[in-house]
């Protein structure tokens, strides 16, 4: 989930006459992705050939020029720190000096945020008679896909990983003592430690008395079917009762043809690799009294978007005038209601150009390969220099509301939405399923 903005205000005419050099448009404080780049722009009036000089840190402070940047706009290099940058002007003996334009560096672009993993049922104590094993387990909820690691010893004491012990069942060795298990289930939102379940072992079985006849396995839950876009996972979870241990194998195809085992797959829970044709799967759970079969669950897999989607991006634009008709916050600022952005062909000329890009050449930035700003690419269409321009972009997110919620949660790419001065729009989409974030999403705003 990536994003970024810039925009620059309508700059007043020039005031005939002028000796001394005025700022007409203060360079604007922007926020981007750590790697990417910023192009800060001053409007300025005065007589004569005005000079330009941009410097880092505070308005006034000299003392770090930046080699180069002698003109009324000023792309920055590369940031992966937030910095400030001011410009002076001047013609002769008289200079003016602009406000300061933070430039403040998001550590990741926007993306969706996963949920942390949370230990719903933890694993129990339980006795055995020496020399037997047991079954401990784990239930979770959170992102997929999760990762297991079972550890013996007290919850937290990672020195005795257990190899192997991934799934979130585990069949501990035999035992001849009391011992202690603990998993800690990972994602990419963080990790969680379960407690540490106690299996106690006596030295004679607890009772001479026969144990009870194995219960055979039954399916609580099937697998479910799902749907996904061409190229992402699915996971699959199955419920079963009965004598524990219970072994699960999953399988590719109809429910009881296991021509097509999948390796690995052997716990009730299993994360499909990414599909680009609709599969099925189903799992037989196995244990000494039996075993039974899953329901197949049907993965359908629907072809992505096509690049420069019409109705994708005509979606967003719809979004977007919902937003402005009722008012938003924008970064805890609240921002009146303003009138709906007009469709203009050569600003989704310049969006879309820019998307397809960057999903070519899996890239992520304001700036296009060959160097152009926003700007430059929006004025190559046609459309007239002279207003406002500003841009959104964002990467990552599959859907048209996916993506306006995620900007309308970032304070500049909100403003952007709610400026005023704007009074145009256009959306570009493009999609590559190679590329780092698949989906790649421009918005250019015109005043």
């Amino acid at each position: 989930m990536a994003g970024c903005t810039g925009w620059s205000p309508v700059s007043p005419s020039d005031t005939p006459g002028t000796a001394v050099p005025g700022i007409s448009a203060q360079p604007q404080s922007q926020t981007i992705a750590a790697g990417g780049t910023a192009t800060l722009t001053v409007s300025a009036t005065g007589a004569g050939t005005l000079a330009y000089q941009w410097y880092q840190g505070s308005s006034g402070e000299t003392a770090a020029p930046v080699a180069g940047a002698t003109a009324s706009s000023f792309t920055t290099p590369a940031l992966n720190a937030t910095g400030s940058y001011w410009v002076r002007v001047s013609n002769g003996g008289a200079s003016a000096d602009s406000t300061t334009a933070t430039v403040t560096v998001t550590a990741t672009p926007t993306e969706s945020a996963a949920s942390p993993p949370a230990i719903t049922r933890h694993p129990e104590d339980q006795s055995i008679a020496s020399g037997q094993s047991v079954s401990l387990t784990v239930r979770v909820t959170g992102t997929d896909p999760m990762a297991y690691q079972w550890y013996s010893g007290a919850s937290g004491d990672t020195s005795a990983a257990l190899a192997g012990a991934t799934g979130s069942d585990f069949l501990t060795p035999v035992l001849t003592v009391t011992s202690s298990f603990w998993v800690r289930v990972s994602n990419a939102a963080g990790s969680v430690n379960s407690s540490a379940a106690t299996v106690r072992v006596s030295s004679t079985p607890p009772s001479p008395s026969p144990a009870p006849p194995a219960a055979p396995p039954s399916i609580t839950s099937q697998p479910a079917p799902q749907s996904v876009t061409s190229g992402q996972s699915a996971t699959l979870v199955v419920g079963a009762s009965g004598t524990a241990p219970l072994v699960f194998q999953w399988y590719a195809g109809s429910s009881g043809d296991t021509v097509s085992p999948v390796a690995g797959a052997t716990s009730s829970t299993f994360p499909t690799p990414p599909l680009t044709a609709t599969t099925s799967y189903w799992v037989r759970v196995s244990n000494s009294a039996g075993s039974v079969n899953s329901a197949s669950a049907t993965v359908t897999v629907a072809a992505p978007p096509l690049s420069g989607s019409p109705s994708f991006e005509d979606q967003v634009i719809a979004l977007v005038n919902q937003f402005r008709a009722s008012g938003a916050t924008c970064g805890g600022v609240s921002r009146p209601p303003v009138p709906a952005l007009a469709f203009d062909l050569n600003l989704r000329q310049a969006a879309r150009g820019h998307s397809e890009e960057m999903a070519a050449n899996s890239y992520f930035s304001h700036t296009s390969l060959d160097g152009r700003t926003s700007r430059q690419r929006i004025e190559q269409t046609g459309y007239p220099g002279i207003h406002a321009l500003g841009e959104n972009i964002a990467g990552g997110q599959a859907s048209a509301q996916a993506v306006v919620n995620s900007w309308m949660q970032s304070a500049g790419h909100c403003e952007n939405i709610m400026h005023p001065a704007f009074h145009a729009i256009g959306v570009g989409y493009a999609f590559n399923p190679l590329s780092a974030y698949q989906h790649y999403w421009t918005q250019d705003f015109g005043g």
